[in-house]
This record gives C-alpha cells, sequence and structure tokens, in this order.
C-alpha cells in the first residue's frame, strides 16, 4: 500500500471503509441462477441469503486465501434475463429456499412501447443523483474502518405501524390460510411482502429527508407507507406472472420432449430402438428420459420392448405402436 501513489491510497482507504457494502449488476442473471446446479457454485445461495440479509458478519473458507470474514455485510443486486433463459436453472429451488422471495420480481404486464435506441452513454437523472449523494454524504453517518458504522433511527409515523400489521396479517396468515390460497411456490414471496413494503417506505421517507427535512432522523409518514405498499402489490402480481410464465413453458417443454422422443421411435421403424441411444441422442438426462417415455407408454403410443444386439447383452428399447400395427 505504500508504494501506492497518493491518490491511490486516498480511494483504497475510502473504499475499505466500505468493504462489504457491494451492489451486482447482471446484464444476464440467469447464468448466475443456473450456475447454483454446478459443484463449485454449491455454497453461493447460502452466502446469498445471508448478504441479502445483512448479517453483521459472514465468514467463509477458502482454498486461495483462507479464512474471509466480511463484517456488516450489504448487497444489492439488479439482474435481468428472459423466462426462456431461466428454464436452465432449479426453479423449486429458487422458488422454495427462500432466494427468489427476496427479489422484486419484476416481469411486464404489456407489451411495452418501441422506443429508439438513443446513441451514447445515458446519464441518470441529476435530480435524483443530487438527493442520493445528499443522503449518503450528507445525512447518514459515514463508517470509519474497522469500526462498525453508525446505525441511524427512523421513526414511524402516526397509523403506520397499524396499517404494516394489518398488510402482514393478510399476507402472512389471511390469504395463505384461505381456501383461494396461491401456489406454494409463492408463499415465500408472500411472506417476505411486507418487509419489501416497509423497507420501500423507509427509503421514500430518507429520500424525502435527504432532500428537504430538518427532522433528525427519517419519519415513515402514512403515506410512504402507501405508496410502499402499492409498489409491494405490483410485486406480487409481477410474481404471479413469472411462476405462470415459467409454469407454461415447462409444460411446453415437456410436450416437446415427448414430442422429440417419439418422432425419433417412428423413424426406427418396427425395430424399434433403445433407451440409451434415445436419451443420449437427444441430450436428455436418464431421469427425464424415464419420465418422458412413461408417458408416452401410458398414452399408448409406444410399448417397451427387448433388443437383442448381435453381440452383447439385451437392452431395453422401445417401439411405436404405429410401426407395430403396420
Amino acid at each position: 500500500l505504500q508504494d501506492l501513489p497518493e491518490e491511490d491510497r486516498r480511494l483504497w482507504t475510502e473504499r475499505r471503509n466500505h468493504a462489504a457494502q457491494r451492489g451486482i449488476v447482471l446484464d444476464e442473471a440467469a447464468s448466475l441462477f443456473s450456475s447454483f446446479k454446478r459443484d463449485y457454485n454449491a455454497g453461493l445461495p447460502y452466502y446469498l441469503l445471508r448478504l441479502s440479509d445483512c448479517d453483521t458478519e459472514v465468514e467463509k473458507l477458502t482454498r486461495g486465501s483462507g479464512k474471509v470474514v466480511a463484517h456488516n455485510t450489504y448487497l444489492s443486486f439488479l439482474g435481468s434475463t428472459t423466462a426462456a433463459a431461466l428454464m436452465r436453472a432449479d426453479l423449486d429451488f429458487l422458488w422454495g429456499s427462500g432466494l427468489w422471495p427476496r427479489f422484486a420480481l419484476l416481469t411486464p404486464n404489456e407489451l411495452p412501447p418501441w422506443r429508439s435506441p438513443k446513441p451514447g452513454h445515458c446519464d441518470p437523472p441529476q435530480a435524483l443523483m443530487r438527493t442520493l449523494h445528499r443522503l449518503a454524504m450528507e445525512k447518514l453517518p459515514q463508517p470509519t474502518y474497522p469500526a462498525a458504522p453508525d446505525v441511524c433511527d427512523v421513526q414511524l409515523g402516526d397509523g403506520v405501524h397499524a396499517a404494516w400489521r394489518a398488510y402482514a396479517k393478510a399476507m402472512i396468515r389471511d390469504i395463505l390460510a384461505s381456501p383461494h390460497a396461491p401456489d406454494k411456490r409463492l408463499w415465500g414471496v408472500y411472506g417476505r411482502l411486507p418487509s419489501q413494503a416497509l423497507k420501500v417506505a423507509v427509503i421514500l421517507a430518507a429520500l424525502d429527508w435527504a432532500e428537504c427535512s430538518s427532522a433528525p432522523v427519517p419519519v415513515v409518514s402514512l403515506a410512504h407507507w402507501a405508496r410502499g405498499q402499492t409498489i409491494a402489490e405490483s410485486w406480487r402480481a409481477s410474481a404471479h406472472r413469472l411462476l405462470d410464465s415459467l409454469s407454461n413453458r415447462r409444460v411446453a417443454e415437456e410436450h416437446n420432449k415427448e414430442d422429440r422422443i417419439l418422432q425419433m421411435i417412428l423413424a426406427a421403424g418396427p425395430g424399434g430402438t433403445t433407451a440409451r441411444s434415445l436419451y443420449r441422442t437427444l441430450g436428455l438426462r436418464r431421469a427425464k428420459f424415464d419420465i418422458a417415455v412413461a408417458g408416452l407408454v401410458r398414452d399408448g403410443l409406444i410399448r417397451e420392448i427387448e433388443i437383442k444386439p448381435a453381440r452383447g447383452p439385451s437392452a431395453c428399447g422401445y417401439v411405436s405402436t404405429e410401426n407395430l400395427s403396420c
């Protein structure tokens, strides 16, 4: 560090004060979610859960760096992707692990209007940037390594806590216990919505506090809460759209998978073809292949047979019932 120029040392020291506060902007977020199935990323979801909850201390043992400890963590994440790309990920894990319920899952409810692309760099709104800069650099306490950052209290205005309790009761108990409860994959989303609505309300109150308030701390008014709840409700509807889109795509892919298997069996003729040849040619995992052919057998479209090669042991195979009737 001493060998660095003075300006670089200053920047390094400033960044060390925020060493565990980071942001991720990912243009193709599905690549991250699908990587959870890889052995080298098996523990990543666990750390993302802890970072999203702002744990005061996160430890990890690594081969190259030994024990790594992050204090006073905070992680922001902004990613974009498509429903088709998400199909490569373990969707049941993402819904059920509690990871996706911690996200605002934004999906369009209509075809977006066409706007001609603008060349060059797009500058952020200057008014918003000034407010954010004032909030971060002037109003909020600044951390100094290695001490933990001071906490800025937030005050709830009249009626805000009662409104939050009513919304939490509706989301966590009333709706989930009703005969018309949503798909269980969305229960984690419903459980998180009250907290997300309050977080949005706090952010809005902090922005107003930075802009024009002389109060010692941000005050969350009923107007802030109402706006936060409205935004959370839009996220709830968006999560439903995402689940429907992914479920419909999964059904369509299963049908397409069955169609491809059936076409190969038909092309093989009366002699049929082996199961190994089918799933290897189509690039399917054996477990998923077995499920698909079981459905085709149940529907009477194919029949399981024993194929005896010229040399070697017999193999399990399938033949189309259409070829058998010819």
